[in-house]
């Protein structure tokens, strides 16, 4: 599976880890791993980070300052394919891609970044994930609850996101509540950050990946959907002619690496 979209994902970290220690670490990683940007080429099949070898990073994504604040954002889903066949699919991933592409048109929401306790830029995921879900599921489902934290069992982060039985609630999306036939009602979805790598790109721009473990459940009695999905990023400041950043494009590339167990 996989789905590219012209906009950022937002997620929020509390990042422990010394701030010169990570430089450090940012430095010799830079030197030794394969650079990111390939892997957003059209062209490129990828493959598991984590079995060729390449060496993460500890704790959390930490971003460049000048995406600090709430954004206004625009998503266009471009392309969503399953070169494996649909049976490798989660359910509520096809119902949710399929009826964007459907749809045709150009998603709206909120992103958002702030800093964590050590003053690094960071990304609010609980809100970012509400956010998304709302508007990539619109009047399929409504979000219920969505919560981050960084367990002891999961230092990269993870955020579950549970949608309302009956498509009440929070959330709103394209056409508000109301599941219908082939909602999400009771769906539920966890993603534990296993990996992740970033690192600054020529002309300023900024590329983060990270390796998620998902685990949906399209209905509360459906048995649990895991997979491994990799959410690759290339933010792209275009900046005033004072000085400042007016705008961010971001092209996100989010393939699905099959069954996990």
């Amino acid at each position: 599976l996989e789905a590219v979209s012209i906009a950022a994902i937002g997620k929020h970290c509390n990042n422990s880890a010394a701030m010169v220690e990570l430089a450090r670490r940012s430095v010799l990683l830079n030197l030794l791993a394969t650079p990111l940007a390939p892997r957003l080429a059209p062209s490129a099949r990828l493959t598991l980070p984590t079995a060729s070898g390449e060496v993460g990073m500890a704790g959390c994504v930490s971003y460049p300052d000048w995406l600090l604040g709430t954004w206004d954002v625009s998503n266009t889903l471009q392309r969503f394919v399953m070169p494996l066949g649909s049976a490798l699919v989660d359910p509520l991933t096809q119902l949710s891609a399929m009826d964007d592409l459907r749809r045709d048109e150009t998603l709206r929401y909120l992103l958002r970044w702030t800093r964590d306790g050590t003053g690094a830029c960071v990304q609010d995921r609980a809100f970012n994930g509400a956010q998304e879900a709302a508007a990539f599921l619109g009047d399929l489902g409504s979000v219920a609850a969505s919560v981050f934290a960084t367990p002891p069992d999961a230092p990269h982060g993870r955020l579950r996101i549970d949608f309302e039985p009956d498509g009440g609630g929070a959330g709103g999306g394209r056409s508000g509540g109301g599941v219908g036939g082939g909602g999400v009602g009771g769906a539920s979805v966890e993603l534990t950050v296993t990996w992740q790598r970033s690192e600054p790109a020529v002309g300023g721009d900024f590329l983060t990946s990270e390796l998620l473990e998902q685990r949906v459940r399209s209905s509360p009695d459906a048995a649990e959907e895991v997979s491994l999905v990799e959410s690759v990023t290339r933010f792209s400041p275009r900046r005033r002619p004072g000085g400042g950043v007016a705008e961010v494009r971001a092209r996100n590339r989010l393939p699905q690496y099959g069954p996990h167990r």
